[in-house]
């Protein structure tokens, strides 16, 4: 059998026989070649292109010493045969040594440099070299699919509907609870009693004690600046930001029991009056 048929048998051979390409890492893959050997592959640089170590391609073409190869690099880059080979230190083989280079080859580079090696597989691997690049770029045009989501029940569908429905009321329920915790909060990190507390039990009881002192709508009105101030001397709060909501809790009780005294004293007097001039002292102002 001459070289010829021989080299057209093996192309024929490797047609036949399907290549494994087994991704290792993100970038990297091992082809596990029909010959038996495996070749590394990488595209880890940032044009992302598949390549092949100098050393790597050497032992498959069956160099007797793989390093020769980057001699052989080097001489078809002076001679301008090769251009682009990116070029990447290797690491230091011996203490204090310099780090040597190594050169990562692209598959036209690769191609180029099986041509000039003038090893024996050199010609009968050159199909086989393009198959494996040509078949590393199909695996980084295919990424592996996503598994698709099972069907979903039309009864959870349907729930899962009604549930999103009353989100927004939901939502609108849990911004009006944390205006109200945030009023509690506020009242009780300050110690007030708060604008609610103020109205009924300060506010209140001093319209009621001056409705009560009062015969007129101007003496009601000075009944009520007259008995404020007398409760806020009794209290020591006035002054500037010194209306009732901003009362202290612990000043509550006094005023309690200051304004439970001068209620009952107004409602007696009142009753006096009304029994000295026999019921006929106009009622009580209002206390709105």
């Amino acid at each position: 059998m001459t070289t010829h048929e021989q080299h057209h048998r093996a192309t024929q051979q490797r047609k036949e026989t399907a290549l494994d390409i087994e991704p290792v890492a993100p970038g990297r893959w091992i082809a596990h070649l029909p010959d038996g050997l495996d070749l590394p592959l990488s595209a880890e640089l940032p044009d992302h292109r598949p390549r092949v170590r100098d050393l790597d391609l050497a032992a498959w073409l069956g160099f007797e010493r793989p390093r020769n190869i980057r001699n052989l690099v080097k001489r078809m880059v002076a001679e301008g045969k090769l251009r682009g080979v990116e070029v990447c230190s290797t690491v230091k083989q011996t203490p204090g040594g310099r780090p040597g280079q190594e050169f990562h080859l692209t598959r036209e580079q690769a191609l180029l440099v099986a041509t000039q090696s003038e090893t024996p597989r050199a010609w009968e691997l050159t199909e086989l070299m393009v198959q494996v690049f040509d078949a590393v770029i199909d695996r980084q045009r295919t990424p592996a699919a996503a598994p698709s989501a099972p069907p979903m029940d039309t009864a959870m569908a349907h729930a899962i509907a009604q549930a999103l429905a009353v989100v927004p009321q939901l939502a609108a329920q849990l911004t009006d609870l944390r205006a109200e915790v945030a009023l509690l909060r506020a009242d009780v990190s300050t110690g007030v009693v708060g604008p609610a507390v103020a109205m009924a039990e300060v506010v209140l009881p001093l319209r009621r004690i001056a409705a009560l002192r009062a015969t007129t709508r101007p003496a009601l009105r000075s009944e009520r600046r007259r008995a404020e101030n007398r409760l806020r001397s009794i209290l020591g709060h006035h002054g500037p930001g010194s209306s009732w909501a901003m009362l202290p809790r612990r000043l509550l009780d006094v005023a309690q029991r200051q304004l439970r005294l001068w209620l009952d004293g107004a409602i007696g007097a009142h009753a006096a009056n009304l029994r000295a001039s026999q019921g006929r002292l106009p009622l009580p102002f209002t206390t709105n």
